[in-house]
């Protein structure tokens, strides 16, 4: 399971059939354009890992082992993106926004 914080776009990965850390890491270590860790969405059937960061307004891909930066998109259509999910049935990211009205985003890729 990924856990991760705004603060310092901190990213932890944990075994959870032991209840332990497997490692801990600095997104901004990996690459300098990300300041935070707002949403997370790990795909399977492509092993990577999605990173909201609302500072930013990017979305991040990163490999599950976050040690390569794969793809970054803008949001700055969104106000606060606070969290995502992958849906490959429907070729598209869903975003949510935290903000005074939330809303959920709908983005289609192709190629998913």
């Amino acid at each position: 399971m990924y856990i991760g914080a705004q603060s310092g776009a901190t990213l932890w990965l944990y075994d959870i059939a032991s209840g332990k850390p497997v490692w801990k890491k600095r997104l901004n270590q990996v690459t300098s354009k990300i300041d935070e860790v707002g949403g997370l969405c790990y795909d399977p059937e492509t092993d990577h890992l999605w990173v909201t960061d609302s500072d930013m307004a990017k979305l991040f891909v990163f490999d599950a082992d976050c040690t390569r930066l794969v793809a970054s998109y803008s949001v700055s259509f969104i106000d606060n993106a606070e969290s995502v999910c992958v849906d490959h049935n429907n070729s598209c990211v869903w975003v949510g926004s935290d903000q005074d009205s939330p809303k959920l985003y709908k983005i289609n890729f192709t190629n998913l």
